[in-house]
């Protein structure tokens, strides 16, 4: 893969999602219907499901989209008009791997799903630095036939901060950092509690929407959200949190922080974490998967975006 494309989106809500619709109508529709697909494949969503059916609970879930976030609903239907595909079609696209926890919940499987994104992330506060700055990191493992979809988004909404966001054609955001300093990332956790909520890019998108690590951890604690996912999140000043989200019980099981050794020549010691996701549904052999890197430190003034 040779260097990330930057797709530069300004203007209202609506005309972001327009503009980012024009600028990858086939990849989009590409996309789009690759991953209604794999929403119906019992090997990544636990049981067969006809196109017909993952629409309906993709419809289902608009109305927690809309309740969570009217202007990123806005953006989306931007996108939707340059397209031509449907509000669910998008959110289904956007939302893939909490959206196949949503289908896993209905009924019961008949096949352990494929863990869809093994990412892994880290947390360094300033304290325990060489730098003496913050920094967040983690990969982006996805499906290969993902790779050609990968952009950088450089957002310069009226209403917000200005972003930049790792993500895919179609896709709001998935990995991000704002000119007020929060940064925001994930580690997707296979669930089996999914239920009709809130995909997490709108979540990605809705935190780097704010300007405190306070409000966009609300972003997160103030969502019903539809799959499991672990979110990390870090300010301009290397505060750092990090909240583990099952839909149905959020807060009833933690991962474990650990101490590691650091893989530079330095003595100093930081903090990694494990996020094992000890639920019912079973690790399967992984099959074609690619992963990116992505990193972002702290400083006392970001860079204007």
């Amino acid at each position: 893969m040779g260097r990330i494309r930057v797709l530069t989106l300004t203007g209202t809500p609506y005309e972001m999602g327009y503009q980012h619709g024009r600028a990858f109508y086939e990849a989009i529709h590409h996309f789009t219907e690759e991953r209604l697909h794999l929403s119906g494949d019992p090997v990544w969503a636990g049981r067969p499901l006809t196109r017909e059916a993952v629409l309906r609970l993709g419809q289902a879930c608009l109305a927690e989209h809309e309740r969570y976030s009217p202007i990123l609903m806005q953006e989306l239907r931007g996108m939707a008009d340059a397209t031509g595909l449907g509000l669910a079609e998008l959110v289904i696209m956007n939302g893939f791997t909490d959206f196949v926890d949503v289908v896993y919940r209905q009924g019961e499987a008949i096949m352990p799903p494929l863990p869809s994104d093994n990412c892994t992330a880290f947390l360094v506060p300033p304290g325990l630095s060489a730098s003496g700055q913050g920094l967040y990191g983690q990969t982006w493992d996805m499906h290969a036939t993902a790779t050609p979809h990968v952009i950088l988004l450089h957002g310069q909404p009226q209403d917000a901060p200005h972003f930049l966001a790792f993500t895919i054609t179609g896709c709001v955001g998935m990995i991000g950092m704002n000119e007020a300093g929060i940064a925001i990332g994930i580690n997707n956790l296979t669930a089996s509690d999914g239920q009709i909520g809130v995909t997490w890019p709108f979540v990605i998108r809705e935190a780097l929407r704010q300007d405190t690590l306070e409000a966009a951890l609300a972003c997160i604690t103030g969502a019903t959200l539809a799959g499991g996912h672990n979110y990390l999140l870090m300010d301009k000043h290397g505060r750092t949190m990090w909240k583990r989200c099952p839909p149905a019980a959020m807060w009833s099981r933690w991962p474990k922080l650990r101490w590691c050794t650091p893989i530079t020549a330095s003595s100093r010691r930081i903090w990694t974490w494990n996020a094992p996701a000890r639920q019912n549904r079973w690790p399967v052999p992984w099959r074609g998967c690619n992963g990116h890197m992505i990193c972002w430190h702290s400083r006392a003034s970001p860079p204007k975006c």
